[in-house]
């Protein structure tokens, strides 16, 4: 969110409104000032933007799957011209909704990749496969199409400006269309988000939230991250400063946590 008209301005739109806590403001973007005019240039059925909310997960995924056999076989689009991303940066979540998908995707004689996970970090828009992936992976690459996976992971209020600025960073690697899903009741509320914004389209009004209230979750999730890597730092500082001796006897006492912890380590050899 920005402060001040002066900041809207500068980036091409146009302000209608006092931008104070409270106030009902419009803002309003120009078409000279966006380049990409697809909706004037494509002429195909096909929604640029879509939302939509499933009862579970299995239904989302073979949603998109069939979504794209459409693209793929229907429309035209080549695989490496279409990206799935899961808002869901968690390991676990990313590599069994991803691998699934990906057996649905050969069901329809689709291949695909997903870098860092299954194939190699740099299988990114491989000619002829669609990339799956996360938030982090996908930063500075675009696609024609983007699917964003995982959406209701939006409402998740630990750190709702980070995952909402990651939302963000996901729905703009798309130079065209986008669909969104997921699941639940906060899925549910994301829709209906997203639609009222799209119903206000060309313009985008809202009312303007307290600023000092976002800075402080902002701060607030600054400070999360800086003390869980404090705490990090000094765990692997006192893991390092001990006894080997007293480290295997630990690992005697209570072997599962060692099997969780080389779990833990072997994840991060694969992060970028």
């Amino acid at each position: 969110m920005l402060g001040r008209r002066e900041s809207w301005e500068a980036i091409g739109y146009e302000v209608t409104g006092i931008l104070e806590k409270g106030n009902k403001v419009e803002i309003f973007r120009p078409a000279e000032n966006s380049p990409n005019r697809i909706s004037e240039i494509y002429t195909g059925t096909q929604h640029l933007i879509v939302a939509r909310s499933f009862d579970d997960r299995e239904s989302e995924l073979a949603w998109i799957a069939d979504s794209i056999r459409r693209d793929v076989r229907d429309e035209g689009v080549a695989p490496e011209k279409i990206v799935v991303i899961s808002l869901n940066p968690r390991r676990d979540v990313v590599r069994s909704n991803l691998s699934n998908l990906q057996s649905r995707l050969l069901e329809f004689a689709i291949p695909s990749t997903i870098p860092g996970v299954l194939n190699s970090s740099d299988a990114f828009a491989e000619p002829g496969y669609v990339t799956l992936t996360t938030v982090f992976r996908a930063k500075g690459n675009e696609a024609d199409v983007i699917y964003v996976m995982n959406f209701e992971f939006l409402y998740d209020f630990v750190d709702e400006p980070g995952i909402r600025n990651q939302a963000f960073a996901a729905i703009s690697r798309s130079k065209a269309w986008v669909r969104i899903t997921g699941i639940g009741k906060k899925m549910e509320v994301a829709t209906k988000e997203i639609n009222n914004i799209l119903g206000d389209q060309p313009y985008f009004r809202f009312v303007f939230p307290d600023m000092n209230e976002i800075q402080r979750r902002l701060d607030a999730g600054t400070k999360k991250r800086r003390r869980e890597k404090a705490d990090a730092a000094s765990a692997l500082t006192k893991l390092r400063n001990l006894n080997k001796r007293a480290i295997l006897a630990a690992m005697e006492e209570d072997p599962s946590s060692v099997k969780e912890l080389k779990k833990l380590m072997d994840e991060l050899d694969d992060e970028p």
